[in-house]
């Protein structure tokens, strides 16, 4: 009799073991910490201006009659943590980092190197350049425009960054309708940089430049004035091609 009633209970005993394994694994998953936010880009941002390898620009330079093409050669989308300070709270700020590389396909130099590095995070697209053509270029780091476009000055990065932005960044004009090389572009910001330490720094350090901006393009035209090193490239979007 007794051995009949073990039976008849152990398939009790082993419940009420599976309701404690439940109620241990409940209580440790209540306990755990909560997970960190991401910020993540804006949608509007990322369809207009996140182009993938296989976009490019022919531009043609109207002072000298130089033809550049310009290429995307990588695209990175990644989180990273916001702030200084970090824990298991912190939030994530999602970003798209994609390199340009800039050809003048009539130079005879193997040595020429330029590059446009361009950041959305938020609805904020930042850019850095790099070039062997002109020292000066690679100085410039900092904020081409937020989107949708609206007029401003931007001259403070949220969080840490290293090095410092070094532009004194403005859109200052959103024109309806920009034509260049009998191409119209809508909504086209104009976004003017020079270095954020003017009028002080030393006139070896000067530019003044300009980033034109149309949704679903890019850059359809950009203007590099730096006098001191005698270069003043005026870039015009000849055709395009866009993969995003």
């Amino acid at each position: 009799m007794k051995s009949l009633i073990s039976q008849k209970g152990a398939p009790l005993f082993l419940c009420s073991i599976v309701l404690g394994l439940l109620s241990i694994c409940s209580c440790k998953k209540s306990k755990q910490s909560p997970q960190a936010p991401v910020y993540h880009i804006s949608e509007a941002l990322k369809s207009d201006f996140g182009y993938k390898p296989g976009s490019y620009w022919i531009y043609k330079d109207s002072t000298t009659g130089d033809i550049d093409s310009a290429y995307v050669v990588s695209n990175e989308l990644s989180n990273v943590r916001v702030g200084c300070v970090y824990n298991s709270t912190t939030p994530f700020r999602e970003q798209m980092l994609y390199s340009i590389k800039v050809i003048d396909i009539f130079s005879e130099s193997t040595l020429d190197a330029e590059q446009w590095n361009v950041l959305l995070t938020d609805s904020t697209m930042t850019i850095r350049l790099s070039s062997t053509r002109d020292t000066l270029e690679s100085r410039e780091y900092g904020t081409l425009a937020k989107y949708p476009f609206k007029t401003g000055s931007y001259n403070v990065y949220a969080g840490c960054v290293y090095p410092e932005l070094t532009d004194s960044a403005a859109v200052t004009e959103i024109i309806p309708s920009f034509a260049v090389n009998n191409l119209q572009f809508p909504n086209t910001a104009l976004s003017a940089h020079a270095p954020k330490w003017f009028p002080t720094a030393p006139a070896h350090y000067y530019y003044n430049d300009r980033f034109y901006l149309s949704p679903g393009v890019g850059l359809v035209k950009v203007v590099f004035n730096h006098p001191v090193q005698s270069v003043n490239r005026v870039l015009e979007l000849e055709r395009y091609h866009i993969v995003n």
